[in-house]
């Protein structure tokens, strides 16, 4: 049983249907990811600012690291994570868990909350310097990044539970 992987129990396709789904929905950028943060489904709805930063080596390593670790909160909680990313952006967790072995976890997110990132919006700038990137360009996808609500944030939350669930279930 412990050999299992999400690629194994659940087809990718099916996984990347589910996802575009939930991003069709929600409006959130959407991407899969096994229990080592590494995307199985091709990412869905991301900004431009997500894709610039994934486009280089080094901010895909860091995205990568980034979305593990958020899968691993939330497999450790056994709930879904609210957390931010590496560089600053809202990012939740859903974990994909099966016989209690965490397969991977369904991520979504790349927002800035209302009334409380406005404040951190040079903070979230500086940590994306040291990326080898186009800077000018990513501070312009930067300013294009919405602002969502708690309230929102929390209900894609609660829905992104659904959808780990129903993966869980089409695997078992």
């Amino acid at each position: 049983m412990n050999a299992f992987t999400l690629r194994s129990i659940v087809n990718v396709e099916t996984l990347q249907e589910i996802q575009e789904r939930f991003s069709d929905v929600t409006g959130l950028g959407v991407i899969i990811a096994d229990d080592q943060g590494v995307p199985v489904t091709s990412p869905t709805n991301f900004t431009n600012f997500c894709k610039h930063m994934r486009s280089s080596q080094e901010g895909m390593r860091c995205c990568v690291w980034s979305d593990k670790k958020v899968g691993l909160i939330a497999a450790k909680q056994a709930k879904p994570s609210i957390h931010y990313c590496h560089s600053g952006l809202v990012d939740i967790a859903a974990p994909i868990v099966l016989n209690d072995k965490h397969l991977g976890s369904v991520l979504c997110g790349q927002v800035l909350l209302e009334d409380q990132d406005e404040k951190q919006l040079d903070k979230i700038r500086e940590k994306t310097k040291h990326l080898p990137i186009d800077q000018e360009l990513l501070q312009l996808y930067f300013e294009k990044i919405e602002f969502t609500s708690q309230k929102k944030i929390e209900a894609s939350t609660e829905m992104l539970q659904l959808v780990a669930n129903h993966i869980v279930k089409l695997g078992a």
